[in-house]
């Protein structure tokens, strides 16, 4: 079957922050006994990236309801449909894509 053909598979918007999550948790896992600066170093690091992830999951969730939300507004006859691409990250710090 051709890739146009197929449907979009269902996405978690949430499935980076949470793969984080898991990677920083089998990362403790698998130390030994360290420094408590340098555990609280890496979960500062890692507790950034997985904010970010969680910002863009729920920006990413945003947009899918905003997307099957346009199908709801009238538009006039042969108007050009127009979706708000994600450009919201340029307005945050948080840094995303």
């Amino acid at each position: 079957m051709p890739i146009s053909a197929q449907g979009a598979p269902a996405v978690d918007a949430f499935d980076g922050a949470r793969r984080e999550l898991e990677a920083t948790i089998a990362l403790l896992r698998g130390w030994d006994a360290r420094p408590h600066t340098e555990i609280i170093g890496a979960l500062r690091e890692r507790g950034a990236e997985m904010q970010r992830r969680l910002f863009q999951g729920w920006l990413d969730g945003l947009f899918e309801r905003e997307r099957a939300e346009t199908e709801l507004w009238s538009r006039p006859r042969r108007a050009v449909r127009f979706v708000r691409e994600s450009e919201r990250w340029r307005t945050s710090s948080v840094g995303l894509r």
